[in-house]
C-alpha cells in the first residue's frame, strides 16, 4: 500500500463564505461557480462532508475501515466573509446529553475542541473580557432600554455570575428593545463599529452586542488559536486552517439564521473572565517543519514549508495532508499544488518549489 494516496474534500457553501471564486476555499476545492459563497473545505470523515479516495472515489471512511484504521479529527480551510454564529461546542458529557434528547440538531455524541491556524489577518471573537473591561464597555446601558443590564453590574455577587446574569439577560431581549438600545449607543464607544457591522447584517439581533463582552482578536498569519469546549466564540471575517474533533456539534446563540439554542448555552457556557488565547505550543521539529501543538489529544497541526535540506515527515498514521501553495517531490511521488493527501507512512520531501506550503494533520501523541 502507498504511504500517500490522493484524496478529494467536501466544499461548505455557508452564506457566511467569501463569493466568487478566489477565496482559499474556492480555489482548493477547484470551484467554478462564482455565483456561491465558498465557506469550508472539509477533509475526513464526517458524514456531513466526507472526503472520498480520489482514484475509486471510495468514502474515506470506509477506506480508514477496511484499513482497520479510524481518524478522530476534521481539517478544514476556512473563507469567513462576514461573522459566523455567537457559539460553543459541548463537552464529551454534553454532547452525550444533547445527542440523545436531540439528535436532530446535535447529531453526534463527541465533544469539539478546535484549533485554527491564520492563513490571512482573522478577525474573531472568543471567550469574555476581563470583568473591568466588561463593565466599562456596558456602562452606556444605564438610562437606556437595556437599564437592566446596567443594573446587575450593582449585584453583590462573583464577577461570573455577573457576567452570567447579563449574558441571560441579553439574550433575552427583543428586537425592538435592541433596536432602541442601538439606537442610543455613543457612536465615540469603542465598540460602535463593529456593533454597526454586526447590526447590517443581523438587525436587532441581541447577538450584536456580545462583542461588549467577548474578546477580540486580530491573528496575523501563522498565528493560532485554540478553542476548547464552551468557550464562547464567533470568527467575523478572514482565511485560515481549522482542526477539530470530528464532530459538527454547536451551540448557538446569535448572529445566525440557523436553530438557536440559547438555553444550553447559558447554562453550560464557561464564564470565565480574561480568555488567554496564548494556548498554542508552537515548535519547530527540524527545519522546514513547524507544528501547533494544542492542549488535547485529538489532534495536531504541521506546518510544511522549503527546506535546503530533505526532511522525513514522521507521525501517527493516519494523517492528512494539503498543499496550500507551491508543490514538492517526495519519495512518493510529486505532490502539487491545491492536492490532497491521505498519509499512512512516513514520507520523505526531497526538493521543493520556493513557495511551497503544506499543512499535515495528525493525532497529538
Amino acid at each position: 500500500m502507498h504511504s500517500a494516496i490522493k484524496i478529494t474534500g467536501a466544499v461548505q457553501n455557508y452564506a457566511w463564505g467569501i463569493p466568487g471564486l478566489e477565496s482559499s476555499v474556492a480555489v482548493v476545492s477547484g470551484a467554478n461557480d462564482d455565483t456561491l459563497p465558498y465557506a469550508e473545505y472539509w477533509l475526513g470523515v464526517h458524514p456531513k462532508g466526507m472526503a472520498h479516495i480520489e482514484e475509486t472515489n471510495e468514502k474515506l471512511s470506509s477506506f480508514l475501515s477496511n484499513s482497520s484504521l479510524d481518524m478522530e479529527f476534521l481539517f478544514k480551510i476556512l473563507s469567513v466573509n462576514s461573522a459566523l454564529s455567537i457559539q460553543l461546542h459541548p463537552t464529551e458529557e454534553l454532547a452525550r446529553e444533547l445527542h440523545e434528547s436531540d439528535p436532530a440538531h446535535y447529531p453526534d455524541p463527541n465533544s469539539k475542541p478546535e484549533m485554527a491556524v491564520a492563513i490571512t489577518t482573522v478577525k474573531l471573537m472568543c471567550g469574555f473580557r476581563c470583568f473591568t473591561e466588561i463593565k466599562e464597555n456596558m456602562a452606556w446601558t444605564q438610562n437606556t432600554a437595556l437599564n437592566e443590564l446596567f443594573d446587575i453590574f450593582q449585584y453583590d455577587a462573583e464577577e461570573q455570575t455577573i457576567v452570567k446574569n447579563i449574558v441571560i439577560t441579553l439574550l433575552d431581549q427583543d428586537k425592538t428593545t435592541i433596536d432602541a438600545a442601538i439606537d442610543a449607543l455613543p457612536e465615540e464607544h469603542p465598540l460602535y463599529q463593529q456593533v454597526s457591522e454586526f447590526n447590517s447584517i443581523y438587525p436587532n439581533d441581541p447577538g450584536v452586542l456580545m462583542c461588549m463582552l467577548l474578546n477580540v482578536y486580530t491573528l496575523s498569519p501563522n498565528d493560532a488559536v485554540y478553542i476548547p469546549p464552551l468557550i464562547p466564540h464567533a470568527y467575523i471575517s478572514g482565511e485560515m486552517i481549522e482542526v477539530m474533533r470530528n464532530s459538527d456539534n454547536v451551540v448557538r446563540a446569535g448572529l445566525t439564521p440557523k436553530f438557536i439554542d440559547k438555553r444550553v448555552l447559558c447554562d453550560h457556557c464557561d464564564y470565565t473572565c480574561g480568555f488567554n488565547t496564548n494556548n498554542v505550543i508552537v515548535s519547530e521539529m527540524i527545519k522546514g517543519i513547524t507544528t501547533f501543538t494544542p492542549p488535547t489529544q485529538y489532534f495536531k497541526l504541521h506546518q510544511l514549508k522549503k527546506s535546503a535540506d530533505p526532511y522525513v515527515f514522521e507521525y501517527e498514521a493516519p494523517a492528512i495532508m494539503l498543499i496550500l501553495h507551491g508543490s514538492t517531490e517526495t519519495n512518493q511521488g510529486n505532490f502539487n499544488e491545491h492536492d490532497s493527501y491521505l498519509l499512512l507512512g512516513n514520507v520523505t520531501f526531497e526538493r521543493f518549489s520556493d513557495n511551497f506550503e503544506a499543512f499535515i494533520v495528525s493525532k497529538n501523541i
